[in-house]
């Protein structure tokens, strides 16, 4: 009966698709290489620490042509290819492992554009290969960064100008309706302003993105904010008309009063 293979075994990826499999990688995705032949605590105490340092771990190893070009002895690799890439999978902390035919690995490097280089303190950073690449990403990253607080700060300040703006007349209109005293019109009044300062209220909401953490909204919240908006405009017409009718009505009561008065009179 056979067995299926291992299911860490998945994580060895062909460096041919990496376009393809990279994009699935977590990030911010950390790179390391290197020839891993007699696997020993220290390489996984090694992996481990570089897993640590980002949200996942790519391993790339040297292909056995490019091992034995390193001249790291006779007889090197100990360990073919196939079982290197196994033993290094197997360990939890890695999530792909590939593989380099060439010298270094600088074409996957390019390819993957990982957000953390791990290599061992025994290597100084000018020796690093990719080092230079991905201090120039990192840079690119902080840069993109640093532009968007400056537009979220900027956004802030105009939404800060924009709430004083609108919600000053507003105040004065609350006063000046508070010095009128109670009344059918004022109250009328106070219902708009009311209203005026709820839609102002969640428009301001709506443009920092306060009730979903800045997380844009789908089409059927705005289809729902669009229903409410109309809604809020129907009310307001509503009341409107009514003011109108009750402005009308006032005087034709007292005009059919007099002409009642009079009919009397002349009885």
């Amino acid at each position: 009966m056979a067995l299926a293979p291992p299911e860490f075994e998945r994580k060895i990826l062909a460096p041919a698709d990496v376009a393809h499999w990279a994009a699935r990688l977590a990030r911010p995705l950390v790179f390391t290489n290197g020839v891993f032949d007699v696997l020993h605590r220290g390489h996984a105490t090694y992996l481990a620490r570089a897993r640590s340092l980002g949200a996942a771990l790519l391993v790339a190893l040297n292909g056995d042509a490019s091992v034995r070009r390193l001249r790291k002895g006779s007889g090197r690799p100990v360990n073919a290819l196939e079982d290197r890439m196994a033993l290094v999978a197997a360990l939890e902390s890695v999530d792909a492992v590939t593989w380099f035919d060439e010298d270094t690995p600088a074409a996957l490097i390019a390819a993957c554009r990982p957000e953390v280089l791990v290599k061992g303190g025994d290597w100084p950073v000018a020796r690093i290969v990719g080092a230079s690449e991905v201090r120039q990403a990192a840079a690119a990253f902080n840069q993109m960064r640093e532009r968007i607080r400056r537009q979220i700060a900027q956004r802030t300040e105009m939404l800060a100008g924009v709430s004083h703006d609108l919600r000053t007349p507003l105040t004065r209109m609350k006063l000046a309706l508070a010095l009128l005293g109670d009344g059918a019109d004022t109250a009328d009044l106070k219902a708009d302003v009311a209203e005026m300062e709820k839609m102002l209220v969640g428009y301001l909401a709506f443009a920092r993105g306060a009730d979903r953490g800045g997380a844009p909204r789908g089409a059927g919240e705005r289809r729902r904010l669009a229903a409410r908006a109309h809604r809020r405009r129907a009310r307001g017409a509503r009341a409107r008309r009514r003011r109108a009718f009750d402005s009308v009505r006032a005087p034709a009561l007292d005009h059919g009063a007099a002409a009642a008065r009079r009919r009397r009179r002349l009885r």
